[in-house]
């Protein structure tokens, strides 16, 4: 199961930077991510989202699709029947893929940005796994103060990521 965490940002670049700042713990798998988002709120107003940043596209569908298509085609030809099988198995795939992709949701991300100040930023991950220490020391020494908007830890974890967060590391 995953959960969100949000931080945001009174500057368009902080989420971004924290995204670059945060790439050693996902390269350790300190930080397992399986979607990521940077919404952004420029200062005219207008939003903008960019993701996912963790150069690891998937397209879940299309990979349910290929395996689909495979046992179709097994099943099929035990009823000599491969393409029907195949091409069932395909779309079967394909609809189980779908709701099997694991992205944080668009039109939640606008919601978010609708609650940034203009020249804001956010940055919103889908956290499969993380290492709380970790994560608390990388947001220790990232310079710029933000805000937690939403955390998957306990309230008493989630208290003192939130004074890292909200503190910002000294210049």
């Amino acid at each position: 199961m995953s959960d969100l965490l949000i931080i945001a940002f009174d500057d368009e670049a902080a989420g971004f930077e924290l995204e670059t700042h945060l790439r050693p713990l996902r390269a350790d798998s300190r930080l397992r991510v399986e979607d990521s988002a940077i919404v952004i709120r420029d200062s005219q107003g207008h939003v903008r989202i960019s993701g996912p940043n963790d150069g690891e596209p998937r397209n879940i569908p299309l990979a349910q699709a290929a395996g689909g298509t495979i046992w179709g085609l097994v099943i099929g030809a035990a009823f000599a029947v491969p393409v029907a099988g195949a091409v069932t198995g395909a779309a079967a795939g394909a609809l189980v893929g779908h709701d099997r992709d694991p992205k944080v949701r668009p039109g939640y991300l606008e919601e978010i940005a609708e609650t940034l100040r203009p020249g804001g930023s956010a940055l919103c991950m889908l956290v499969h796994d993380m290492d709380h220490t970790a994560l608390t020391a990388a947001l220790d020494s990232f310079p710029k103060p933000g805000r937690l908007v939403k955390s998957p830890l306990s309230p008493d974890d989630e208290a003192v990521l939130r004074a890292q967060v909200e503190t910002g590391a000294a210049d």
